[in-house]
Formats: C-alpha cells, structure tokens, sequence
C-alpha cells in the first residue's frame, strides 16, 4: 500500500494549514477552514487536506461544506485510507456501511502496530 502522506508537498502550503491548525485549536473554525481551503487551491491534490478541511467544517458547523470536501479525499484516494465515508454516513451525507473501508482499517493498523504491543503490556 502506498505510504499516507501527510505533507502537502508545498511548504506555503503546509505553512498556511499549520497556521489553520493554530486557528482551530484556538476556536476559529470558520477561519481555519478558510485558511486551509487557501493552501488547498496551492496543492489541490492534497487528499489529507482535503480530508482536515472536512473536520474543520464540521467543526464550524458547516455539515454541506464537510461532505464536499470529505467527497474530494475520497474522489482523490478512492481507496479511502482516511475513512472520509465514515465520516459522511457520520453526518448523514451517505447511507450506512456494513464495514469501514478496508484500506481504512489497514491504515489504522499500519499506524497502531508500533505501539500495539505496549499498548496491552501497559494496562
């Protein structure tokens, strides 16, 4: 499987989404999803943009803006490694699945593997 990436490939463009990620975190999301949207038109093929973008907009309370942008990371990774069906059946913008994307699953677990084990050694 293709590694995730995380980056966007533009450093403007990965400066302007930390810069969203502080507004967030800050109570903006209204003004972080705009940031972010900014840095989305210089790297437009940035599926985890895309994906974070959603969140934002959920975040504001914007559910139609979520979908579409929960829409662009599946249209851009059909696979759908970051679960942006899930979260549409979440907002009710897609009917419920039996089961989460596969690549989804396998994409949790590649992320988890490393500290699986500590995980159960430690509780």
């Amino acid at each position: 499987m293709k590694p995730l990436q995380a980056s966007s490939g533009d450093l403007n463009a990965d400066r302007r989404a930390d810069f969203a990620e502080m507004l967030l975190a800050s109570g903006e999301p209204v003004q972080a999803a705009e940031l972010l949207l900014g840095a989305l038109e210089l790297a437009p093929q940035w599926t985890a943009g895309w994906f974070r973008l959603g969140e934002m907009h959920e975040a504001a309370r914007f559910p139609d803006q979520a979908a579409h942008a929960w829409a662009m990371a599946m249209k851009l990774d059909p696979a759908d490694r970051l679960g942006s069906a899930l979260k549409l059946q979440l907002i009710g913008h897609a009917p419920v699945a039996a089961a989460p994307p596969s690549a989804f699953v396998e994409t949790l677990f590649d992320h988890y593997a490393d500290s699986f084990e500590q995980s159960l050694v430690g509780k």
